[in-house]
């Protein structure tokens, strides 16, 4: 899964995903499939599934973060799409503060 983006920093974070989390995050994620539906492959429940996808998100998405704050610190530059993220993150965090 983790060679489907040109990224690398993005393919580590998918790669360090446990196997677990890729069994369920690649079939909700890209193929779209139901939480129920890969429930009933592995095994487990929907909210189980639910939970593992969500943490995974929240994983790769504070790796990217991390990645993309360094990135900005050394003056690398970054699509806009890549600016947004930071920008959307950040505003989160000082919404929690």
């Amino acid at each position: 899964m983790h060679n489907l983006t040109d990224d690398a920093d993005l393919s580590r974070l998918i790669n360090k995903a446990t196997d677990k989390q890729k069994a369920v995050f690649f079939p909700r994620i890209i193929r779209k499939c139901t939480p129920q539906k890969i429930a009933e492959c592995h095994d487990m429940t929907d909210r189980n599934v639910r939970d593992i996808v969500d943490r995974t998100v929240t994983n790769i998405r504070k790796g990217m973060y991390e990645v993309l704050k360094k990135r900005q610190a050394e003056g690398v530059s970054m699509t806009l799409q890549q600016k947004e993220f930071l920008h959307t993150i950040d505003e989160e965090k000082e919404k929690h503060c």
